[in-house]
C-alpha cells in the first residue's frame, strides 16, 4: 500500500473516532418544565409564599435556570416585572434576590428529577387589588434550547385585600348621626382607632366592628374620619382617611 493510501486510510480512521465524540458531547436536549403554587388571597403587609417545581423529563441532562417576577408574558429569564421578595429557598443549586425578583440557578437535573424552589413575597398597598406572579425556566446555557417551551412559563394571579375598608359614609351631608362598619385586615395589629377631625371616638381590638358617628357634636361643613390600625407598642401600621360633610 502506498503512502498516500496509508494517509488517506489514517484520516478516514480519525474522522470514524472522532464523529461519535463530537455527537456525543453535544448530548441530547433536556426538557424541562416548570409549575408554579402560591395564595388565592393574601392582605397587605402580608407575605405571601410561592412553591415552585421545575423538572426534566428528559432525555439529557442539563443546568436549569429559572426567574420568578411579577407581571405575565415573560418567555425569557430576563423579562418580567419587579417582584419585592423576602425570601428565597430551593433544594438543589442557587437562589438570588435582584431588582427583577428571584433567580435560581440550579444546576443539572437528570431526567425524571425535579428541585423545588420556595419564595416569600411581602405584599404593599401597590399590589392592591392583585399581585400577578410568573415563573420562567430556561437551560442554563444561553445556547441550549429547550424542545418543549410550551410548558417552560406559568402564571399565578393573588389577590389582595385592602388592610382597611369602611362602610356607611354618608354621600351627601349627614344631618343625623350614623355609623360607619369597620374591616381590619392587617397583620400584627393588636387594635384599631376611629378618629374624627383628630379625636379619638372609639377603639377596638376586633377585626370588625361599628363606629357612631353623633353629628350633633360637630359643626356644619367637611370632617375628616381616620381609622388607623396599630399594635400595641409603635406607630401606625396601616391608616385609612375619609372625608364626611355635616349639615
Amino acid at each position: 500500500m502506498t503512502k498516500r493510501a496509508l494517509s488517506t486510510l489514517g484520516l478516514a480512521v480519525v474522522a470514524l473516532v472522532l464523529a461519535p465524540a463530537a455527537a456525543s458531547a453535544q448530548g441530547d436536549p433536556a426538557d424541562f418544565s416548570v409549575t408554579l403554587d402560591g395564595p388565592k388571597s393574601s392582605s397587605v403587609g402580608g407575605k405571601a409564599t410561592y412553591e415552585l417545581v421545575v423538572e426534566n423529563a428528559g432525555p439529557g441532562t442539563e443546568a436549569a435556570k429559572v426567574r420568578l417576577t411579577r407581571g405575565r408574558g415573560a418567555n425569557d429569564v430576563e423579562d418580567g416585572e419587579p417582584l419585592r421578595t423576602q425570601s428565597q429557598s430551593s433544594t438543589q443549586g442557587d437562589c438570588f434576590a435582584d431588582p427583577k425578583g428571584v433567580i435560581c440557578r440550579l444546576g443539572e437535573i437528570a431526567p425524571g428529577s425535579s428541585v423545588g424552589i420556595s419564595v416569600g413575597v411581602k405584599v404593599f398597598d401597590s399590589d392592591i387589588p392583585k399581585l400577578p406572579v410568573q415563573a420562567t425556566v430556561q437551560p442554563d446555557l444561553d445556547t441550549t434550547l429547550d424542545p418543549n417551551p410550551a410548558n417552560d412559563h406559568v402564571e399565578l394571579v393573588t389577590s389582595v385585600r385592602a388592610p382597611i375598608t369602611v362602610d356607611g359614609l354618608p354621600e351627601g351631608c349627614a344631618s343625623k348621626p350614623f355609623t360607619v362598619k369597620v374591616a381590619v385586615d392587617v397583620p400584627k395589629a393588636d387594635q384599631a382607632k376611629a378618629i374624627v377631625d383628630g379625636k379619638t371616638i372609639d377603639t377596638s381590638s376586633k377585626d370588625s366592628f361599628s363606629v357612631k358617628v353623633d353629628t350633633k357634636k360637630l359643626d356644619k361643613g367637611n370632617h375628616s374620619l381616620a381609622i388607623v390600625a396599630q399594635a400595641n407598642r409603635g406607630g401606625p401600621l396601616a391608616t385609612l382617611k375619609r372625608k364626611f360633610k355635616t349639615c
